[in-house]
């Protein structure tokens, strides 16, 4: 793993070095890609450099115990090691992650299209809260999203969000300025779970929503 890792690190500084080249800078189509191909490898350079680390101090201490004669110091620096053989292991698995092969269809944009189909009301609430779902797992991992159509008629009517938790809001926020793009007069949301974390009030007051109720579960 170590000669895989030294070999992405002489290729990372070697990406920086082009990058400062006249030759990529008069190139912005090459001088992008060359951008993101170093960041891309500075994730996993900064991991090596911690995995470095604690390979050196394995061996430091595996040194101690092999030379050293007080026994308290001898202890400190067997707890130390066996420390370390964990992190070690977590470390290896991270990276070994990090190394697979991405697709290159990862980095483009996705549509998802969710349907009510066939079930009634059930399957429209199933649908909902698939939205919903998605939405907030993007928001967390930092995506941006953007909603392409609302399917229902929402124009005059009063509309009301259903969610089971709240957490930072921003996702009912969007919900709930999509509902006003698209006609609707006033919305409400009802959640099960109030959690109001981060900027989550200041989102709810700066949005279009006319009330938020939270029940005690």
């Amino acid at each position: 793993m170590l000669e895989k890792l030294e070999a992405i690190y002489q290729r990372w500084k070697n990406v920086e070095t082009e990058l400062s080249s006249p030759d990529a800078m008069a190139d912005m189509k090459r001088f992008a890609q060359l951008n993101k191909e170093y960041k891309d490898l500075a994730k996993i350079v900064d991991e090596y450099n911690i995995y470095k680390n604690i390979i050196s101090n394995i061996e430091s201490n595996k040194q101690i115990l092999a030379t050293e004669k007080d026994e308290e110091f001898r202890e400190m620096a067997k707890g130390e090691l066996d420390e370390l053989l964990i992190k070690q292991d977590e470390m290896e698995e991270a990276i070994r992650l990090m190394l697979i092969p991405k697709d290159p269809e990862d980095s483009k944009n996705a549509i998802i299209e969710i349907r009510g189909g066939t079930g009634g009301d059930e399957a429209a609430l199933f649908a909902g809260d698939l939205y919903r779902m998605y939405m907030r797992y993007c928001e967390r991992r930092g995506w941006k999203t953007e909603l392409v159509d609302l399917v229902g008629i929402v124009n005059g009517c009063d509309c009301i969000i259903v969610d089971d938790m709240i957490d930072t809001a921003g996702t009912l926020c969007l919900a709930a300025e999509e509902l006003k793009k698209n006609g609707a007069k006033k919305v409400y949301a009802f959640a099960t779970h109030g959690l109001f974390s981060g900027k989550a009030v200041d989102n709810i007051n700066k949005s279009c929503l006319e009330k938020v109720i939270v029940t005690n579960t």
